[in-house]
């Protein structure tokens, strides 16, 4: 498979960046400022599925779920890396939406350790399956 077949994640993927951005100087911006931790923190999440489902597509497979994507990463070898830090950051997206749950400044530094962690393996794979417009997605404060 080739880049344009990952193409319309990667689009998704700057979508999500920019909302992503919105969002966070929005809630800093606000008068009062409003925590906006949970849903950057869920964004951080989705982006990562996004980079999942790119590289999933470059190899073939198509995803309809997060068990789906979760299962393949915990069972392809190259791809064992990043399940861990996926799955921190699944949990807590789904803390945030479904228990209100926010994060403190220390949470939101770890959320950012494990995004960048999964980020550099999918990035790095997805350029060894002949992607090489990748986006590197930084991750962003609330």
């Amino acid at each position: 498979m080739s880049e344009t077949d990952a193409g319309t994640y990667f689009e998704l993927l700057r979508r999500d960046v920019r909302t992503l951005g919105v969002l966070a100087a929005a809630a800093r911006n606000a008068n009062p400022p409003h925590d906006a931790s949970d849903w950057v923190v869920t964004l951080h999440f989705y982006i990562l599925c996004i980079y999942a489902k790119a590289l999933g597509r470059c190899r073939g497979k198509e995803f309809q779920d997060h068990i789906g994507i979760r299962n393949w990463l915990n069972t392809e070898s190259d791809l064992l890396a990043v399940a861990k830090s996926y799955r921190k950051t699944e949990e807590w997206s789904r803390d945030a939406r479904y228990e209100g749950r926010i994060f403190d400044a220390e949470e939101i530094r770890n959320l950012h350790r494990w995004f960048r962690t999964a980020r550099d393996i999918f990035v790095e794979l997805l350029r060894g399956n002949a992607c090489q417009d990748v986006p590197v997605v930084e991750p962003v404060n609330p």
